[in-house]
């Protein structure tokens, strides 16, 4: 007490200097708050990217079969798979390494490496999917059902890339509005050319994919003109790119890992239960999906400003305070999403889809899990030992095969989500034991953990314990249990109430120059 008075004592005349502890918390509060508007901006372009998306699927599932919404899926899932090969990993190389550059032109050229070195690998990959299409669709679907559709998928792999480099660069130089800007419009011009194509022209799967290839070819445009800073051919930089690659390489075997624990499942439905299974977890999947614009918008903004503030005082605690009120907030949104899913899934599609339902819980949380390893691993990028990830990645995505191939025969799409469920939860939980040895940070896990767990028990509990969500009884019910998760959560926090309601009435959107 007298150590803090005499602290509050001392400054400029006529202005009190609080006392460390006040400043600490001040601080942290102040980093939240940046933090949560950098997210806000991001999740609010993700959402309307996402509602808009959500706006074609009541026409999909009536329009298509669930064999024809599997089909899709497989397409789609195939393409991602490729697209994340031909990335190199590249994209959190460069986020670091711009940070790490000490001149506009040593960013502007970390930038132009990544950009065509990502161009001339995602081209080459385009072209031999296109070529080995037949072998694929054999390989997938057992016929060449899925030939034309692979190939157009294929063009838009290359095409994907400028505005996954502007919308990056626009991140790091503080333009959120300039990055949603672009992120939003080209999902509305995707989701227009779909709707013509599909119920205008009732080009039907083949109009889904041909809107793809306009609007890729679209955002390939709009992409270079957004990042003409970066764009010139003389800013690459071959010894940069050997940097970077010694940095990202151990990723790529994890992005292959991301994949299978996040899409490898579909392959397992369709080949041991069948094609309509796959349309089906695919509509609850997407439902879950939802989940990911939050976790999308938080790991948008959390990598920078982890990485600005690792320097700062008391960074360790509000990596802690991030890392509580993620799994606090991610908890009582996967309960609320699983609860209400049936209301959902009436609204989006036919009762023949109501079955998807027993899948979003798990795969919300799947998806949840998928986004805390982005906190726990930070101390990794930090340190620049990324080779512990790629490992402990790998060793998930495995462990979700082998239990989708073991579940999926006997429970169907329900051993599917439980396989996924499963490899993603392993990330977080072997990666945080391992960051913490090179470099520790004091996470909540306990609390965290158990509320999580709390999520995990009402995820059940709804698909099989409580009455109906169309009923009265269940609706209170569900209801009951999330207002009760939500109070726990604040219980839990440590913080007063107060300081949690300043965090967001400070919130405002930063778009410097």
């Amino acid at each position: 007490s007298s150590r803090h008075s005499a602290a509050a004592s001392t400054g400029p005349p006529g202005r009190v200097t609080p006392p460390p502890a006040a400043r600490t918390s001040s601080m942290l509060a102040a980093r939240l708050r940046r933090l949560a508007s950098e997210s806000l901006i991001y999740g609010l372009a993700s959402m309307v990217q996402r509602f808009l998306s959500l706006f074609l699927t009541p026409v999909y599932t009536r329009i298509l079969t669930p064999h024809d919404y599997g089909v899709m899926s497989l397409v789609t899932t195939t393409f991602v798979l490729v697209a994340a090969v031909a990335s190199l990993s590249l994209e959190q190389a460069a986020i670091r390494w711009y940070y790490e550059a000490d001149d506009a032109d040593g960013r502007r050229a970390t930038f132009a490496t990544w950009l065509w070195t990502h161009l001339v690998v995602s081209g080459t990959l385009a072209a031999i999917m296109g070529v080995g299409a037949p072998w694929l669709s054999c390989a997938i679907f057992g016929d060449d059902a899925l030939v034309p559709f692979l190939r157009l998928v294929a063009i838009t792999i290359p095409c994907g890339v400028p505005p996954l480099v502007a919308a990056t660069w626009l991140r790091v130089t503080e333009r959120p509005r300039a990055a949603v800007t672009l992120s939003t419009g080209l999902s509305v011009l995707l989701i227009v050319i779909t709707f013509v194509l599909v119920v205008g022209l009732d080009l039907q799967l083949h109009g889904i994919f041909l809107a793809q290839v306009v609007s890729g070819l679209v955002g390939a445009i709009a992409g270079l003109v957004m990042a003409r800073d970066v764009a010139p051919p003389r800013l690459y930089r071959r010894a940069r790119l050997r940097a970077m690659l010694a940095f990202s390489a151990p990723l790529i075997p994890a992005g292959i890992a991301v994949w299978l624990v996040s899409s490898a499942d579909r392959y397992i439905v369709q080949r041991f239960v069948s094609t309509a299974d796959v349309g089906l977890f695919s509509i609850g999947s997407s439902l879950a999906v939802i989940t990911t614009l939050a976790v999308w918008a938080f790991q948008t903004a959390w990598s920078p400003f982890a990485l600005r503030i690792r320097d700062e005082p008391d960074a360790e605690r509000t990596y802690g305070m991030v890392f509580y009120l993620y799994c606090a907030g991610g908890a009582v949104w996967v309960s609320a999403l699983s609860l209400y899913s049936l209301l959902a899934i009436r609204l989006l599609a036919t009762p023949v889809y109501d079955r998807a339902t027993s899948v979003v819980g798990l795969m919300a949380l799947a998806f949840l899990l998928s986004g805390l390893t982005s906190i726990v691993s930070i101390g990794f990028s930090i340190a620049k030992q990324m080779r512990p990830t790629a490992i402990i990645v790998v060793v998930s995505a495995l462990t979700s095969v082998a239990l989708g191939v073991a579940l999926v025969p006997h429970l169907g799409i329900v051993g599917a989500a439980t396989g996924t469920l499963v490899g993603q939860a392993m990330q977080p939980v072997l990666l945080l034991r391992r960051a913490q040895s090179v470099y520790f940070i004091p996470f909540p896990v306990v609390r965290g953990a158990a509320l999580l767990a709390v999520a995990l028990v009402l995820v059940i509990a709804g698909e099989w314990l409580f009455p109906s969500v169309l009923t009265l009884p269940g609706f209170l019910v569900r209801t009951a249990c999330v207002v009760m998760l939500a109070v726990l959560g604040l219980r839990l926090s440590g913080l007063p109430l107060g300081r949690l309601t300043s965090i967001f009435r400070g919130l405002r959107v930063v778009n410097q120059p």
